[in-house]
């Protein structure tokens, strides 16, 4: 279940119980993921944070935008519009899972064609079932919007630095733009993950719009972005700082944790 706040079967996911037992100053989660600069992963790096019952004003700048949940959806938003250079990307009727636990971005093979295949240099490799590596560098802009907030993601989150190889074309990364391969393999909603979410300040509220599972907002990354100390707004009771940088899923291992309730 992890940090999901809808009920799954007779099962009562965390979240759940932290509302109703009043634990928290609010029922909100504030999530940062650091950002990796280098081409390797970094056991150095300070990681990212969570705090638990507020959100971390130094973490972001201006005011965060929300967006109401899907109903009976875990953590699910509608997809408002997608841009990849000057190419507009079909997203009517289309359905997002925010999930920090996620590297890349998994969508639809049409999506995953459409987005890498507007970008100059991309290539598909029949290897890997048919998904998408990019020139390593470019300066393609790529933006993603839910409700009235764009969020840019930098073209060098989108072409995957860590998996950097060189060819007889060039140096090409694996795409963060994915789809799901193999026999049986198919995906209607979009599963956002830290490609994306890294650039923004990302907030779980579960205290509004709770009949139909909450609310999630965004923020642009303030100037503390890249600081390892910060102070909290909202009293939260807890803030967690994971010690290392594991592809940036900030909270995979808590998630997994918190699955075993």
């Amino acid at each position: 279940m992890g940090l999901w706040y809808v009920a799954q079967n007779v099962q009562v996911p965390i979240l759940n119980i932290l509302e109703s037992t009043n634990v928290l100053s609010q029922n909100v989660l504030g999530i940062y993921l650091e950002q990796n600069s280098g081409a390797t992963l970094k056991e150095t790096a300070p990681g990212g944070e969570i705090t638990f019952g507020g959100v971390n004003s130094e973490r972001f700048t201006g005011d965060v935008t929300y967006v109401n949940n899907i109903a009976s959806q875990q953590w699910t938003i509608a997809v408002g519009g997608m841009k990849v250079g000057n190419t507009v990307i079909n997203t009517d009727g289309a359905m997002a899972a925010i999930d920090t636990g996620t590297t890349a971005m998994l969508v639809p093979q049409s999506i995953a064609n459409a987005i890498n295949g507007a970008i100059p240099g991309a290539l598909t490799s029949t290897s890997a079932g048919g998904n998408w590596f990019l020139p390593c560098s470019g300066n393609t802009a790529v933006s993603i919007t839910f409700g009235t907030f764009t969020i840019d993601i930098p073209y060098t989150s989108l072409a995957i630095q860590s998996t950097a190889m060189k060819t007889s074309s060039g140096t090409y990364c694996q795409s963060a733009a994915m789809f799901p391969t193999g026999s049986t393999a198919t995906v209607e909603e979009w599963l956002i993950g830290d490609v994306v979410l890294s650039n923004v300040y990302t907030v779980f509220d579960f205290g509004t719009n709770a009949a139909n599972g909450g609310r999630i907002g965004f923020a642009k990354l303030g100037s503390g972005g890249n600081s390892t100390s910060a102070s909290s707004s909202g009293s939260p009771k807890s803030v967690l700082k994971p010690a290392l940088l594991l592809q940036a899923a900030v909270f995979a291992s808590i998630s997994a944790l918190f699955a075993l309730f």
